[in-house]
């Protein structure tokens, strides 16, 4: 059973939040990225996979990172500062065309969200557990990658939808690519770059969520402790 007395802590809610919505940005980046390499800049799904080697590594990256620094720094700053290169990626990525060579253009904006991404991922399930006995870390785990897999498909039906919508706006269609002129194809292209630039409202919206969070480094260093601890069986 869920402790309710979890949700009276006015930090856990903001950081369920948070959660919410990074999964929301999380799941967007990745799909409306995935489609427009292979919908608009026509990658094979295999050249797609390689061309995201990048954005696994700089996730790794900003992993790490970040588990360094949160015994360090007050964990909504390491939200916000993984929510301003998510936030520069899809203003970048909002800019680009589908006559754009791989690098540096795209390569540029799959790194640097990769990395903010990375930093996010690992804070805000620290920030979920910080303060709760060793018995509640299972339960909070498990509302963490709820609030998570809620917020993914919620926020890509939404951008989907304005994607969709500003390219009919502008002339294009939902039909097979292979059948689409040239103009039909700018407005495909320019439908998914616009849909970026609601991703990046969406990671402006987790910052500023995170901003309600007040754990300290102390206890988010503690609470990286505790579930590490759990994790090995010793608690």
């Amino acid at each position: 059973l869920v402790p309710l007395w979890l949700f009276r802590n006015r930090n856990r809610v903001a950081t369920f939040t948070s959660l919410f919505l990074a999964g929301g940005v999380m799941l967007a980046l990745t799909v409306m990225i995935g489609l427009y390499v292979q919908d608009v800049l026509g990658y094979s799904a295999l050249h797609a996979g390689i061309g995201f080697i990048p954005f696994a590594l700089a996730l790794g990256l900003g992993n790490l990172v970040t588990a360094r620094l949160a015994p360090h720094i007050a964990p909504r700053w390491l939200i916000i500062g993984g929510g301003v290169f998510v936030l520069g990626a899809m203003l970048f990525g909002s800019t680009l065309t589908r006559t754009i060579p791989y690098f540096p253009d795209l390569v540029l904006p799959i790194i640097v969200g990769g990395f903010g991404i990375g930093v996010i991922s690992v804070i805000l399930p620290l920030c979920a557990v910080a303060d709760v006995g060793p018995r509640e870390i299972g339960p909070v785990s498990a509302i963490t990658l709820m609030a998570q897999n809620l917020g993914g498909p919620l926020v890509l039906v939404v951008i989907q939808a304005v994607q969709i919508s500003r390219t009919l706006y502008l002339g294009g269609t939902t039909g097979p690519i292979g059948g689409m002129t040239a103009a039909q194809l700018d407005a495909l292209d320019a439908g998914y770059t616009y849909s970026l630039l609601w991703i990046a409202a969406v990671a402006v919206l987790v910052g500023a969520s995170a901003l309600f969070i007040r754990f300290s480094a102390q206890q988010i260093a503690a609470a990286q402790h505790a579930r590490e601890a759990v994790e090995a069986g010793e608690l």
